[in-house]
């Protein structure tokens, strides 16, 4: 599995003082493991803060994908293994037949995104069941997927079908 990883700078209150302070996070895939780690010094009062080998806020998670734009599964076989994929996308993140079903669908569609440290971790454990896949910037004109080839870039996906870190992280 390869390692990945995207940074990014945000400012908060110091906890201390209360001063301004600009933090640095980020979120990377080491070791088959996806993390968050950020670190903060107030210019305030000196205070230091870091936080290692937690899970990513919500509201970092999609500045993050503000800041670099979503990833994409492209798969490069012109008939992926569904059933594969789906069992994948249930033992990962216990998603009911029904939720899988539609994460496959998107998977083989180009639809399915995330950060790339999060897509990278997918890419992995498809990659160990015989799922070929490449992550990709929804943002590149030549890389949508097999089933959906055109200029466009693929879509994100729809609000109502955001992959299951989006809400509530399992790693």
């Amino acid at each position: 599995m390869q390692d990945a990883f995207q940074s990014l700078t945000y400012a908060e209150a110091c906890q201390d003082c209360g001063a301004r302070t600009e933090c640095r996070g980020v979120q990377a895939l080491t070791a088959g493991r996806l993390r968050w780690d950020v670190e903060s010094l107030c210019p305030g009062c000196g205070a230091e803060f870091a936080a290692c080998d937690g899970e990513i806020p919500p509201e970092r998670r999609e500045q993050m994908l503000a800041v670099h734009g979503p990833r994409a599964l492209r798969t490069t076989e012109e008939t992926a293994d569904r059933i594969a994929i789906m069992r994948v996308l249930r033992g990962e993140f216990g998603l009911h037949v029904s939720e899988a079903k539609e994460a496959a669908r998107m998977v083989l569609n180009g639809q399915y995104t995330g950060t790339l440290p999060e897509m990278e971790l997918l890419a992995g454990r498809l990659r160990e069941r015989g799922v070929g896949v490449t992550v990709v910037s929804t943002e590149c004109t030549e890389c949508t997927s097999n089933s959906t080839r055109s200029d466009k870039p693929a879509p994100p996906a729809p609000a109502d079908a955001r992959p299951p870190w989006a809400e509530a992280p399992a790693w």
